[in-house]
């Protein structure tokens, strides 16, 4: 091996520091439970719908990849869902992203009345430039925020569905 090719390798650990470093600087996004609601209920379950804000703090748009999530009730998990959020947070942008959740009910079973619901997850999503992504996409980084709430739900206030 050379001098050339010597130096050049000892350069390649600092040079990938300094890249990893680049995509550190690169800010989560900020996510708040704006809202809880049972949007239907039908003898077969109730959908609950959680609307999340998601504020991307960083000057290059943000794309959402994955958003892992479930929900307890009075402790009891009784969904759990992974889904692709489908959206790019704009720069310094806020977006309300919409997390449905279904609730099965056994035949001739009611929804429960107000409950204690449990909402958590984590939303992953890409830096900006292609090593991020190459990053991401061979899953050596995946960048996430996470997020819960805990809020009284009564299923028996929703909607009938026709």
């Amino acid at each position: 091996m050379n001098h050339a090719t010597r130096r050049c390798l000892s350069c390649m650990p600092a040079l990938s520091i300094s890249l990893l470093a680049a995509c550190s600087s690169y800010r989560a996004p900020v996510l708040t439970i704006a809202e809880t609601r049972v949007r239907e209920a039908a003898p077969s379950g109730v959908v609950v719908e959680f609307l999340i804000d998601a504020e991307n703090p960083n000057p290059e748009p943000m794309p959402l990849r994955e958003v892992r999530y479930a929900m307890l009730v009075d402790g009891q998990q009784v969904f759990e869902c992974v889904r692709s959020p489908e959206a790019t947070l704009r720069r310094f942008g806020t977006q309300r992203l919409i997390l449905p959740v279904v609730l099965p009910l056994a035949p001739g079973a009611t929804p429960p009345s107000a409950s204690d619901v449990t909402l958590s997850g984590t939303l992953s999503y890409t830096a900006p430039g292609q090593l991020a992504e190459t990053l991401f996409d061979t899953g050596v980084s995946r960048p996430e925020a996470s997020f819960t709430t805990n809020a009284p739900v009564d299923f028996t206030r929703a909607p009938v569905a026709n």
